[in-house]
């Protein structure tokens, strides 16, 4: 039973994140507006994804410790069952969440590259935060994985979801620290983990938070699009 548990570990995460999947691809505005400060609140960005996770790993063997790895770290009742297990020394790893900078890097490229003129005087400030955001999984799909000991997925069941819904908030400040502007907009999507054709746990629920980001990032882009020079104007006063 370990070593087939073992290759689900390994065909499970055909499919990877791709360059798409962490750019917003998006045109420059038009007129791009003054240059500004970029904040991208970091520390909120750390409260919604948890600082990252911590992994524990011991010579224990059991359907949990395999299963785990797939259904995610929302179902710790499964990641927890071990049959025939003997103790042992553990080791705990800390692992950054990659959402923290994935969402870093791809909101400044937007700011710097399609919102705001790459050269002059900086006038006032631009920043994003998450203003909300609810992460969501499967309960079925791992229990009827592991009951079925991987059966059902090898012919192309998932063994879990990543979905998420999420609000992004942007706000454009003047010189004093007045909100000139504030956009707000909530995207939701899926990501599936599965043989063959889907994505380990950690990578369904990266893809599914960055493109919720980049899908609202877009919405946003053509809103500051139809004001841009109303909002020139005002970082001018």
């Amino acid at each position: 039973m370990k070593k087939l548990l073992s290759i689900a570990l390994v065909v499970s995460a055909c499919a990877s994140i791709r360059h798409s999947d962490l750019t917003t691809n998006n045109d420059p505005i038009s007129p791009l507006l003054t240059p500004m400060e970029v904040r991208v609140d970091q520390s909120n960005l750390e409260n919604v994804y948890s600082r990252g996770t911590m992994s524990t790993t011991s010579n224990r063997v059991g359907v949990g410790t395999s299963f785990g790895n797939l259904v995610g770290s929302n179902n710790n009742f499964l990641r927890n069952m071990n049959v025939g297990g003997s103790t042992g020394t553990a080791h705990t790893t800390f692992r950054a969440d990659p959402r923290i900078n994935d969402i870093t890097s791809m909101v400044e490229r937007e700011f710097q590259e399609n919102i705001m003129k790459g050269s002059g005087i900086t006038r006032g400030q631009i920043s994003f935060r998450i203003g909300y955001s609810k992460e969501d999984s499967s309960i079925i799909l791992p229990i009827a994985s592991v009951l079925t000991l991987g059966v059902l997925n090898f012919f192309g069941m998932p063994f879990n979801y990543a979905s998420e819904e999420t609000e992004i908030v942007v706000e454009i400040r003047d010189n004093a620290g007045t909100v000139i502007r504030r956009y707000r907009e909530a995207m939701s999507s899926t990501s599936y983990v599965a043989m063959w054709w889907g994505f380990s746990s950690s990578d369904a629920a990266r893809r599914t938070s960055n493109h919720n980001v980049r899908d609202a990032l877009q919405k946003i882009r053509r809103r500051i699009d139809a004001e841009a020079a109303d909002i020139n104007k005002a970082l001018a006063r």
